[in-house]
Order: structure tokens, then C-alpha cells, then sequence
């Protein structure tokens, strides 16, 4: 099995994700879909998505349905660790917390599986890059925090926009192989990877 994901950069949510028997482009853009469906652009925010230079991610339908949406790509310099770390750092917490020691029997039971971690990892799951509290409590306190005026979403400076672009992504591995940056407020960056 494969599994492919999109992470705001942001709030580390897992925005969009796909299982699959199969790494063709049909799996990449499933989760995409799933991530354009919560993260559109708004006032002022251009989506970016970072990946490697995979080639589920330089496919024409791939990049078709980001050049649709007015996504942003980014892809990843060939043999550089840093620019994926937040995407692999997911894929070594989604092996040792859920996948680690134990036997799938069936896809359907992996697939389940893997529904209720991304639940609990969006909604319990603590992390230090957001003060130590789920990616939904972060999200929850920063738009009520703009609904205050206290906070304002909006487009960043050309400087900006490069750090987010190194910030994180990767794709291409699967379930069984081995194994950031925070964005800023008014930049919604997602990083593929499966």
C-alpha cells in the first residue's frame, strides 16, 4: 500500500491523503483534491504545494489541477534532505505510531486504520512547533484571533514566500521503506508527499 498526504505547512494538519495499491497519479491527485476541498485560496493567501520531483507530481494531470486551482508548485531540489523534513518527520510518526508491530490482514483494515489516525493526529495530537497543542486548536485560536482583528490574513513579501517554499514537502516512498518550517499567517503552503 501507498499512502500519499498533504500537510499545511501552518497549522501541521493533515489536509488531504490517499491510500492506494498502486503509486500512479491517480493516488497524488486524490489527496490533493481532498487537500483543494479545505485549503482554497482567499484574500489575499496563495496555496503553494511542495514536493519532490516525483513523477506522480510533475504529471500533466497533477499539474493541470494545481495550474486550475491557481496553486503554486514548488518542487524540491534533487538530493536535499532539509527541504522534505516536515514531510518526513510525518511519515516517521505515522510508521512508529500506527504501522509499527503489527499486521494488516486486509487493506480495508490499514485503510480504517489510518482514517481514525489522521483523525486523532488533527485533533488530539500535541505538537511543539504549535505551542504544544493540535493542529484544530491552532487553527481554531488563530481565525478567531483574525475574527477579533487581532490578526490580519494576508500575502507576504517575495522573502516570505521563498521560506515557505523550502519549508517542507517530498514525496515517493512506500509504507514499508525507511523511514520546517512554519508558515505565516496568510500563506496556506501544503506539502505532498506518499
Amino acid at each position: 500500500m501507498y499512502f500519499a498526504f498533504l500537510i499545511d505547512v501552518f497549522s501541521r494538519m493533515i489536509v488531504g491523503w490517499q491510500l492506494a495499491s498502486h503509486m500512479r497519479c491517480d493516488l497524488v491527485l486524490d489527496a490533493l483534491r481532498m487537500a483543494l476541498g479545505t485549503r482554497q485560496p482567499g484574500a489575499g493567501v496563495q496555496l503553494v504545494q511542495h514536493t519532490d520531483q516525483g513523477s506522480q507530481y510533475t504529471a500533466e494531470d497533477y499539474t493541470q489541477v494545481l495550474d486550475d486551482h491557481h496553486v503554486l508548485a514548488s518542487v524540491g531540489s534533487v538530493g536535499d534532505c532539509y527541504d522534505n523534513a516536515l514531510s518526513e518527520s510525518f511519515v516517521d510518526s505515522y510508521k512508529t505510531e500506527l504501522i509499527a508491530d503489527r499486521v494488516w490482514r486486509t487493506n480495508a483494515q490499514l485503510e480504517l486504520a489510518t482514517v481514525t489516525y489522521v483523525g486523532w493526529f488533527n485533533h488530539r495530537r500535541l505538537h511543539s512547533s504549535i505551542a504544544n497543542r493540535p493542529p484544530v486548536e491552532h487553527e481554531r485560536e488563530y481565525w478567531a484571533r483574525v475574527a477579533l482583528g487581532f490578526e490580519t490574513p494576508q500575502a507576504h513579501d517575495q522573502a516570505d514566500l521563498r521560506d515557505v517554499l523550502t519549508a517542507s514537502g517530498n514525496i515517493a516512498r512506500t509504507l514499508s521503506s525507511s523511514v520546517g518550517r512554519r508558515r505565516r499567517p496568510g500563506q496556506q503552503t501544503i506539502a505532498g508527499r506518499c
